[in-house]
């Protein structure tokens, strides 16, 4: 899917945050008891205009936080 940056138009390109051992950010939905339940999470994953240097976070399964 491609995604447009909402201050200039230009095109998002993918990236990655590096945090921790294992190169991912993770969001859950609150509350949450057990921080492995991937039922009530998805990995977050940002998305930089190479033009403006904007930046945007999307989830990668917003499904799981209904």
């Amino acid at each position: 899917m491609d995604r447009q940056c909402v201050k200039c138009g230009t095109n998002l390109t993918a990236g990655i945050a590096i945090y921790g051992g294992d190169g991912k950010f993770a969001a859950y939905k609150e509350p949450y008891t057990d921080i492995k339940n991937r039922k009530t999470a998805t990995e977050i994953r940002p998305y930089i205009c190479s033009k403006c240097g904007y930046i945007e976070w999307y989830a990668d399964k917003p499904e799981n936080f209904k």
